[in-house]
């Protein structure tokens, strides 16, 4: 009998160390679905960022938290040569880099959603985790903030170059 409690015990402490060195808690990952409810993107999710995949796994973009004297903003930056900044967000309003609205985001409990600036509904992802920075990801997949191309309203390209950013000490690249 103590044979098969030492046997059963030391499997369970073997599972428990295998298992705690291959999981991680972190990025939580989700589909974002479109307004058919059809999976068409993937959003890794952190603490403070959220990294945008498409459904082949290829990077398309970030979106970070920036406090920028003071005031917490989402940053959101296309995976480009550049790493061009193409918009912000701020109080569940998605903007591009011309400070154009292209829409909204909210979140309940277990989704988050994407609007139209005119309301019309986008899509939605499940996070449970970190809801406002996961909810501005999915919104900028589903309103192509990522794949249009950057215009100043004068009709030439508005690449965004990096610019140091300091407050407090924090710089952004």
């Amino acid at each position: 009998m103590s044979n098969l409690r030492y046997r059963i015990s030391s499997f369970i402490v073997i599972f428990c160390i295998v298992l705690a060195q291959t999981s991680h808690a972190l990025p939580l990952k989700t589909e974002i679905l479109n307004d058919k409810e059809q999976p068409v993107a993937k959003v890794l999710v952190y603490i403070d960022f959220v990294e945008i995949l498409d459904m082949s796994d290829n990077l398309q973009g970030k979106v970070g938290i920036f406090n920028n004297q003071g005031n917490l903003e989402l940053f959101i930056v296309k995976e480009d040569n550049l790493k061009s900044v193409v918009g912000r967000a701020f109080d569940r309003k998605l903007y591009d880099a011309n400070d154009q609205l292209v829409g909204y985001y909210d979140w309940s409990t277990f989704w988050v959603y994407a609007y139209s600036p005119t309301g019309k509904k986008l899509g939605q992802a499940k996070c449970i985790a970190f809801r406002g920075v996961c909810a501005a990801g999915v919104a900028t997949y589903l309103t192509e903030l990522l794949t249009k191309p950057l215009v100043t309203p004068g009709g030439t390209p508005n690449i965004a170059q990096p610019e140091t950013i300091q407050d407090g000490g924090v710089t952004l690249e």
